[in-house]
Formats: structure tokens, sequence, C-alpha cells
């Protein structure tokens, strides 16, 4: 039961995108920074971009 909870609390947001934003645009995630200082490394390791 404690990995069940634990799994749960340390996965990362579900985002659905719509469209991958370029570089310089704001994150999809809301986070107000550009997308390469956010998630853009997070995304490339996933082979989304």
């Amino acid at each position: 039961m404690f990995n069940t909870i634990k799994k749960f609390f340390s996965a990362e947001p579900e985002v659905t995108i719509e469209r991958i934003p370029g570089r310089n645009e704001a994150c999809h995630c809301g986070s107000e920074k550009k997308y390469k200082a956010c998630c853009l490394p997070k995304d490339q390791r996933k082979g989304l971009r």
C-alpha cells in the first residue's frame, strides 16, 4: 500500500499538450517560464521533441 501511495504522490502531473510550444514561447505547464528553461528537457527525454 505504501508503494502505491508513494507512486501516486511522486508522479508528475498529467499535462495534455495540444501543440508543443516553440523554444522561446511560454511553457505549456503554466509556470510562466520559457519552454526551453522549463519543460523542454523533460519533453526531450520523453521523446516528444
